[in-house]
């Protein structure tokens, strides 16, 4: 972002295909679900990085469905609300913290089987 943008934050529409069961967030990572409640997509914690190379957290928020917030793994999927269509995710900072030009880019991984 080359200026302040009129709110601090960027959103996302995430399109959930086949195979995402639901999402979970927690402690500002988003895990996107199989069926088994096993994550295959992770969103890291988003930072930001200043015109002057210095790095600021940033928070993920989800909206529009129940994400679960457990990390257990033995919670399971069903309670994670979003099984398909599109979810509206954001990234948000605090204004003060940021000076411009900035880069915003949450690091997105694949996750394999064990």
């Amino acid at each position: 972002m080359p200026v302040a943008p009129a709110k601090p934050e960027i959103s996302y529409d995430l399109t959930l295909m086949n195979g995402v069961a639901g999402l979970r967030l927690v402690s500002n990572v988003l895990e996107l679900l199989d069926a088994g409640g096993m994550p295959r997509l992770r969103v890291r914690p988003p930072r930001i990085q200043n015109g002057d190379c210095s790095v600021v957290d940033a928070r993920l928020e989800v909206t529009g469905c129940a994400n679960g917030h457990q990390p257990a793994r033995s919670v399971g999927p069903a309670g994670y609300g979003a099984r398909s269509g599109v979810v509206p995710g954001f990234v948000t900072w605090d204004p003060a913290a940021v000076t411009y030009p900035a880069l915003v880019d949450p690091g997105w991984i694949t996750l394999r089987d064990p």
